[in-house]
Order: structure tokens, then C-alpha cells, then sequence
């Protein structure tokens, strides 16, 4: 049987060992956030018309397999006070603007919700456009930017024909390039249905 004595050295040097692990253990979670910050810094900035008297908003961003960043919102068109698509890529390592492309349906408010980049960088936009002047005439509208330039390689049109408003909130592209958008249409019956549509990489219609 262990000296009395014996037993409470025993115990007093168990504790003074925990503490020192539990002082050890705080220092070394100390050291470890302190290098984390140490590591985390601004790459770069950008933001789009600085002197800009009109509002504007981004609404999404996606990056692609190189790191470059697009990204797609509104910008207020001065001449009608009315949104209009605006989309925009960046280099990603030195944020550098690569090009930007405005779109405007010419009839009320244009809103660009959702982006998305396939496979080489080529950059689509989804979002709704009002292309009638009654009231709630809101129709999806997905347009796809050439990666290098910006330049239009398709715009498509959605209008579910029930005299209600479809408006389309999101976008993915698959392992083969196709382009997949989601969002809602006023059916039939008057109420909001789930409207998913899926084109080729071409841009044609292939799900409803």
C-alpha cells in the first residue's frame, strides 16, 4: 500500500502536470491564431464607378478553374433611372478587370441574379428582364459571355406564357457545360410554380 504521504505527492504532481498541459495547449492555440492572421491578407480591391451618382449592387460571384472572378448585379441606367444586367471579370491574381458588359431590355427594371462559369471560363448570367409594359411581365433571361473578351455567345428568353411574372434566381453549370437555371412561374391556375430550365452549351432548350 502507498505512503500517505507518497500518494499526495503523486496527486499534487498530477495536477501541476494538468495545469502546465492546459497552459501549454492555450500558448500553442495562441501562437497557431496569431499565424493564422498573420497569413490572411487583402489580395486586391475593386469596385465597379467610384464617382457614380446612381445606385448599383452586386448580387453574385463565381470563380473559375484559373481563379479568375466574375461577378453580375445592377447598375442604374441614368437615362431611365431603371436596373440593367451588369457583369464584370477580374484576373484573379491581380485583380485586374478583364472586361465588363452591360444589357438592357429597354422596357423597365433589368435584374442579373446569378452567375456561373463552365468549364474554360466562359461566364453565364441569368436573371429577369421586363420585356412588356404590363404589370408583372417579368421573363427569365440567361446570357452567356466569352471568357476572353466578353463577347456574346448566346442570350436566351424564357416567358412561361401565362401572363405572370417568371423570374429565375439560380444557376449551375454540369460536368458537360450545360447550363441549368432555376426560379418560378405564375401558372395556370395563378400560383407560383418551381420552373427549371436546363440548354446545351450551345444554348439549346433541352428541359423544361
Amino acid at each position: 500500500m502507498m505512503n500517505p504521504r507518497h500518494l499526495a505527492s503523486a496527486i499534487n504532481l498530477q495536477k501541476t502536470l494538468r495545469h502546465l498541459l492546459t497552459i501549454a495547449l492555450c500558448v500553442g492555440s495562441l501562437t497557431l491564431s496569431v499565424h493564422a492572421d498573420d497569413s490572411v491578407f487583402e489580395a486586391w480591391r475593386q469596385k465597379y464607378d467610384v464617382t457614380s451618382t446612381v445606385s448599383q449592387g452586386g448580387t453574385s460571384v463565381a470563380i473559375d478553374s484559373h481563379g479568375n472572378v466574375a461577378v453580375t448585379g445592377f447598375a442604374i441606367d441614368s437615362g431611365d433611372d431603371d436596373k440593367r444586367y451588369y457583369t464584370a471579370r477580374y484576373a484573379g491574381t491581380t485583380g485586374e478587370l478583364i472586361w465588363e458588359k452591360f444589357f438592357d431590355g429597354g422596357i423597365g427594371e433589368n435584374l442579373a441574379l446569378a452567375v456561373a462559369v463552365d468549364s474554360v471560363g466562359n461566364v453565364i448570367v441569368t436573371g429577369g428582364v421586363v420585356q412588356s409594359p404590363a404589370a408583372g411581365q417579368e421573363n427569365f433571361y440567361t446570357i452567356k459571355y466569352a471568357a476572353a473578351d466578353g463577347a456574346v455567345l448566346w442570350e436566351r428568353t424564357f416567358d412561361s406564357g401565362n401572363l405572370g411574372a417568371d423570374q429565375a434566381r439560380f444557376i449551375a453549370v454540369d460536368s458537360a457545360d450545360n447550363v441549368i437555371v432555376a426560379g418560378s412561374s405564375v401558372g395556370a391556375s395563378g400560383n407560383e410554380d418551381i420552373q427549371l430550365l436546363r440548354y446545351s452549351s450551345g444554348g439549346t432548350l433541352n428541359g423544361q
